[in-house]
């Protein structure tokens, strides 16, 4: 996909960072900092950035960044682009959740939170786009057509941020489910309209042109 990209936009292509946040197939972090798993979102939000901009001809700027990932990455990307638009101007996710989620939601704030529940409550991605708004961050939020509940999440996500001053576009993987197909497809229209922000792109996206896709209303 990177490659594609490059052959279309002048040989230039973002910079990617495949960030392994779990250690294990197994475990599922939550994507905070935890006695259960360690500190995940430390190392997403600070040691995965900073050795970013040290070792790599990065931009440093937020406005310059993106994160995105699939299922329990796609809740991650949220929850983190949401609480951190310091570091992150765009946010992808495909087939997110409504809220992290980790064994009975008691369990999950006992062990993972201290039995902090407000701390928990601010993990969830409409919880956290509501805390910081106004926010003038992109979504491109998508899922796949036969993932009914993650289209369900979408359409309840979407509105909230959209109305908290999100520049949202919702969409549907024709054909698809909860699989590497649906990611694709919203991962690829998400690249272009990244793209059109950053200045890689001068062409305005047009979701018409990605057949694949169609758009959630909102």
């Amino acid at each position: 996909m990177m490659d594609d990209y490059a052959q279309h936009h002048g040989g230039l292509a973002p910079i990617v960072i495949a960030a392994d946040q779990l250690g294990d197939d197994s475990h599922n972090t939550l994507c905070v900092d935890s006695p259960v798993y360690g500190k995940a979102l430390t190392y997403l939000t600070k040691d995965v950035v900073d050795w970013v901009k040290t070792n790599l001809p990065a931009a440093r700027q937020a406005q310059d960044w993106a994160i995105a990932g699939f299922s329990q990455g796609a809740t991650c990307s949220l929850q983190i682009g949401a609480n951190h638009p310091n570091l992150f101007s765009t946010i992808i996710p495909t087939g997110s959740e409504l809220k992290p989620t980790n064994g009975s939601e008691s369990s999950m704030i006992s062990r993972f939170f201290h039995g902090d529940r407000t701390a928990y409550e601010k993990q969830i991605p409409i919880n956290a786009i509501r805390n910081h708004a106004p926010s003038n961050q992109t979504l491109v939020i998508g899922a796949g057509e036969r993932d009914r509940e993650s289209v369900r999440n979408v359409e309840l996500i979407a509105p909230v941020a959209q109305q908290e001053g999100m520049h949202v576009t919702a969409v549907e993987s024709l054909g698809n489910a909860h699989d590497w197909h649906a990611v694709r497809d919203t991962l690829r229209y998400g690249l272009v309209v990244f793209g059109y922000n950053t200045g890689l792109s001068d062409a305005k996206p047009k979701l018409a042109d990605y057949p694949n896709l169609k758009r959630i209303s909102i």
